[in-house]
């Protein structure tokens, strides 16, 4: 019997990897909001109090890295992508390059998996929404 699934796609906001990335980060998170740029560099200085990084990305990549766990030890196998709505990766480069023909795990089965083996995932991978079923065919 073929799987019902072809993928894992996580879905997350994105964030700055470094400093230089701040300024580009908020401009894609503001696009079409009338947000005065002197507040947006207000934000940024947040930001670079951290060195400008935010946990986001990391705490991605330690939820696909217990996803990774979880289904190599229960299945089933699949590969996992990452999508970002205002960072890299972005994810119409993820649903474009690696997506278009796949059917993707709803968010409730692999809540169900994070909870059956909760030390296998990091603790704020708990509270994360991991993913929402992904339909090419609508728009935002």
């Amino acid at each position: 019997m073929a799987q019902p699934y072809d993928a894992v796609l996580v879905v997350s906001f994105g964030g700055p990897e470094g400093p230089d990335d701040v300024i580009p980060f908020l401009e894609n998170v503001l696009r079409g909001r009338n947000v005065p740029r002197e507040r947006m560099l207000e934000v940024a200085q947040h930001y670079q109090k951290f060195g400008g990084v935010s946990p986001l990305n990391q705490q991605n990549r330690d939820l696909i890295a217990a996803l990774e766990v979880e289904l190599e030890q229960h299945g089933p196998a699949l590969p996992i992508y990452w999508g970002n709505r205002n960072w890299r990766p972005m994810l119409p480069a993820t649903a474009d390059l690696q997506l278009a023909p796949k059917r993707l795990i709803p968010q409730s089965s692999l809540d169900k998996a994070l909870r059956r083996k909760p030390h296998s995932a990091p603790a704020h991978a708990q509270a994360i929404s991991v993913l929402q079923p992904f339909d090419r065919g609508k728009s935002e």
